[in-house]
């Protein structure tokens, strides 16, 4: 019986994998071959274009990365090592960093725990990200520091690689007889201006975004072939890497429930649990937030202690910043940066491209939109139980999206003392996949069948061309203005 057993599940391993070979067969492989070779080019020309430092954070991202690496121990959270930080601060005044006046070598805000010339010290961030690239660092250490940035740049455009090759798979285990949308939410993976200055760059949002791609890749599977134990636990797994990753990780955690919740709409007995789950999930939320406000005076400072702990907000300001229609403005200006930054903004968020380039991706996105509510044509060739199945995880993806862009938004309302964060579109991108998918099932869903094949490469050259505006227009004029 032992031996059936195992019998059993080597035949349905071996049937898994066979699976993904036949979806990769052929001009799939090929596909995805071209897709991740071109993403790799355009990573490298990425990192060593855009000079050293010009991303979010990357050098206080780099000063963890480099303690680890040089020292093999994590870092205290008010740990300072004065020779690596005078060492970011000399190549940053070497690539002009402070156009108005460097920083003294011998400035007392070098010694500084957690504000320094380097900026916000992530010394107080979750570490996976920080040990895996400093693994990745540590053969580079005896070169320049420079060498060091770009070496640890290329780390991030490897993980790159397998967020195109996750949301492609993703997509072909959706609609295994559609490759034409897996190619094109490839190409829009691996063309997003935006998604590949954040993944060539030094910075936890790489790692994040690599799980949370896997984490849909594995949805997709789960919802294609039924809730395996093996795929739910890898999937509860990467969440809870995610929140070890970065604090915005606390979102791929509120996936995994409305995950379920959409997965069990394709059932007539499902739907009441669905509700549910809903309504468990609704009830907790509000329930924590009923228990914080009734809490008493020894209990609310704690709770405080661990929300600034984790988060690095005030957690009363902040919950008050979220209601106060006083602060709706901050709502729409945070609306509209994360909506531009998510397709094509550059270094610290400053380089951005003419408000007119932007209409196209709104209107790109808006057509998706109708497209996926009332011209969906695509489903109808197939039988009525892949219709449901693909339905709901439609479900799950547009409320994931919704979930993700919610929460970037929001972001911009915690309460950090003096300073106030500043939301982007990168905080969008832990649901970067369902968003690609999204967009390509509703386009595609105007185009008549037989021009599909043409109205690939149709999309393939939209995304090409709003890539080469963003860098030949507006990235390497910035930062050459001479060439």
């Amino acid at each position: 019986m032992v031996g059936m057993a195992h019998s059993a599940a080597d035949r349905r391993r071996r049937n898994g994998i066979s699976e993904f070979r036949f979806l990769l067969r052929g001009r799939s492989g090929v596909w995805l071959a071209a897709l991740l070779f071109i993403a790799l080019v355009r990573g490298m020309v990425y990192t060593f274009v855009i000079p050293p430092w010009q991303h979010p954070d990357e050098p206080s991202h780099f000063e963890h990365v480099r303690y680890i690496a040089e020292k093999g121990r994590l870092p205290a959270p008010d740990a300072v090592d004065l020779p690596i930080r005078r060492e970011i601060v000399i190549s940053m005044r070497a690539y002009d960093y402070w156009p108005h006046g460097a920083p003294s070598l011998d400035d007392p805000a070098m010694t500084q725990p957690y504000g320094s010339p380097v900026g916000l010290s992530t010394f107080v961030q979750p570490r996976l990200y920080y040990i895996a690239a400093a693994a990745w660092l540590r053969p580079w250490l005896g070169v320049a520091i420079e060498g060091q940035v770009y070496a640890a740049r290329m780390f991030s455009v490897l993980l790159h690689l397998g967020l195109i090759a996750a949301g492609f798979l993703a997509v072909r285990v959706l609609y295994p007889e559609n490759r034409s949308l897996a190619v094109a939410a490839g190409a829009f993976l691996a063309f997003l201006p935006g998604l590949t200055d954040i993944m060539s760059s030094i910075n936890n949002d790489v790692l994040l975004n690599l799980e949370a791609a896997l984490f849909f890749l594995l949805m997709a599977w789960i919802f294609r072939r039924g809730p395996r134990w093996r795929l739910n636990v890898a999937a509860i797994g990467l969440a809870i890497a995610a929140v070890f990753t970065k604090r915005t990780g606390v979102v791929l955690a509120g996936f995994l429930p409305i995950a379920w919740a959409a997965y069990l709409l394709r059932f007539r007995r499902g739907r009441v649990v669905a509700v549910v789950i809903v309504l468990l999930l609704l009830a907790t939320v509000a329930g924590a937030v009923v228990f914080y406000s009734n809490a008493g005076d020894e209990a609310r400072p704690a709770i405080d202690a661990w929300f600034y702990r984790y988060f690095r907000a005030g957690l009363e300001q902040t919950l008050a910043n979220l209601v106060s229609a006083e602060r709706q403005a901050v709502y729409l200006m945070t609306a509209r940066i994360v909506f531009i930054s998510f397709w094509a903004a550059f270094g610290w968020r400053d380089v951005m491209l003419a408000l007119p380039w932007y209409w196209i991706p709104l209107g790109a996105t808006a057509l998706a939109a109708l497209g996926l509510v009332v011209g969906e044509k695509l489903g109808r060739a197939v039988p009525r139980k892949a219709r449901a199945w693909r339905a709901s995880f439609a479900v799950f993806a547009v409320l994931a999206v919704g979930l993700a862009w919610v929460a970037a938004i929001a972001r911009g309302q915690a309460y950090q003392g003096p300073t106030a964060y500043l939301s982007h579109g990168r905080y969008a991108y832990v649901a970067i996949l369902p968003f690609a998918f999204l967009l390509v099932k509703g386009l595609q869903a105007w185009v008549p069948l037989p021009w599909r094949p043409a109205s690939l490469w149709v999309f393939i050259l939209l995304v090409v061309s709003f890539d080469a505006i963003a860098f030949l227009g507006y990235l390497v004029p910035f930062y050459y203005p001479s060439t």
